[in-house]
């Protein structure tokens, strides 16, 4: 069961500039760690492009301590119409964190509907 969903709505993110990207980052660290230790909730992280990257226009730069509490990172292949991001599939943060058990299911945007 999921607790709690942070989505980062992509056509919104895509039109703010680097230093709104890097706040939306901070404030999702800040959420990320609002319940204590012993009563975390499960709570899966959806948003455009690469989760923990260092480079904003490709996604979302929030830093493994601001995240590894996430229990479903999801990185969703669409930013705005000038910008489809490659998705990282998580491996970044696989060389932080082994203690992640991680399975990676790429979708993109097919015509419609996604694939």
């Amino acid at each position: 069961m999921i607790d709690r969903v942070i989505y980062v709505v992509p056509s919104v993110y895509g039109q703010m500039g680097v230093s709104q990207r890097y706040s939306v980052a901070r404030t999702i660290g800040r959420l990320m760690h609002l319940d204590p230790p012993d009563s975390r909730q499960t709570v899966m992280l959806v948003g455009p492009g690469r989760w923990g990257t260092s480079m904003p226009s490709l996604g979302v730069p929030v830093s493994f301590a601001e995240i590894n509490t996430a229990s479903v990172v999801c990185e969703l292949a669409l930013m705005h119409e000038g910008l489809v991001p490659d998705v990282s599939l998580g491996t970044h943060f696989f060389t932080t964190s082994s203690s992640w058990t991680c399975f990676t299911w790429p979708f993109r945007r097919a015509g419609r509907g996604m694939r």
